[in-house]
């Protein structure tokens, strides 16, 4: 018998990991970025900045690449854990056929296999946009692996997008969030600080995946319209420490649009909350979104 057979949901688990391991590479450096910028002008040497980081890029991407083939082992393993061995009979671990075996033992299907395999087996197939996605992350991927290529120099925005396209179709439309916040829930930062939720940081995240990506990419992966102004989410607010709430900015748009929209809804958090349209009374400021109590301005959050 073989033992120990993993389930799609196992399988997308380990991917999270391996995609949120990915995703604190990249972030990380942003938020060094976000720290120089409280001393000036970081425009002279973000340039050099990102450029140094390039090696720690491609690391991530290649953390990726393992992450997005676990993903296409969960659409296998939802079929049939089964699918994934390989080999054939004959070439099963020796003995397999009088003592118990963990499915750890058997050759499963390679990596290069597996967007073929999933679209055999899946009941819809992979579109193009994943397609192409996946093949320039393999081919990135494997020059870091394999090879030394100097020439190699993989952008913040290619980690961003490999995560993006590969959850939104391998996992659902904004799954990646939902994994993403949950992966910062079970970080070991925030064992030290277990009255932090994951929100803030989240919220800062998806400010920073504003900038890098276009209008439509923005619109289909992440659910933001670049041309709307973004307001601070008064549950997310609330999640910020209290000395840090003048810095939040938050990522939420009213629904639906207009002058008239009583409703903001929340990338970060997936909520939506009514707010009250009165205009704010702070110098400078031309918000006219407030929280339900009318209390605080979710444009300048004072």
């Amino acid at each position: 018998m073989i033992l120990d057979v993993p389930t799609a949901s196992d399988f997308q688990n380990h991917g999270a990991r391996f995609l949120n391991l990915a995703w604190d590479v990249v972030v990380r450096h942003a938020k060094s970025m976000d720290d120089f910028e409280h001393f000036g002008d970081t425009e002279d040497f973000e340039e050099d900045f990102w450029r140094a980081a390039v090696d720690d890029v491609g690391l991530a991407l290649a953390l990726a690449h393992t992450g997005v083939d676990h993903l296409l082992k969960a659409g296998i393993a939802s079929v049939s854990p089964f699918l994934l061995i390989s080999s054939t009979p004959r070439e099963w671990p020796r003995g397999c056929d009088k003592d118990d075996i963990p499915f750890a033992e058997f050759r499963t299907v390679d990596s290069q296999d597996l967007v073929r395999t999933y679209n055999a087996v899946a009941p819809q197939r992979l579109p193009d946009a994943f397609l192409q996605q996946h093949d320039k992350l393999r081919r990135v991927r494997n020059r870091l692996i394999h090879t030394v290529d100097h020439r190699l120099t993989p952008a913040v925005k290619d980690l961003v997008l490999a995560v993006l396209v590969s959850t939104h179709y391998l996992a659902g439309s904004g799954s990646w969030i939902a994994m993403r916040r949950k992966g910062l829930e079970a970080s070991p930062i925030a064992t030290l600080f277990p009255d932090s939720g994951p929100l803030p940081t989240l919220n800062q995240e998806l400010r920073h995946v504003v900038g890098w990506l276009g209008a439509k990419e923005l619109k289909l992966y992440v659910g933001i319209d670049k041309k709307r102004r973004l307001y601070s989410c008064p549950r997310c607010l609330e999640e910020c420490e209290r000395d840090m709430q003048e810095h939040f900015e938050g990522v939420a748009q009213l629904t639906p649009g207009g002058p008239g929209a009583r409703f903001l809804h929340c990338v970060a958090c997936g909520e939506q909350s009514e707010v009250a349209r009165q205009r704010c009374s702070s110098e400078g400021c031309k918000g006219n979104v407030r929280d339900p109590s009318g209390e605080v301005c979710l444009t300048c959050n004072c």
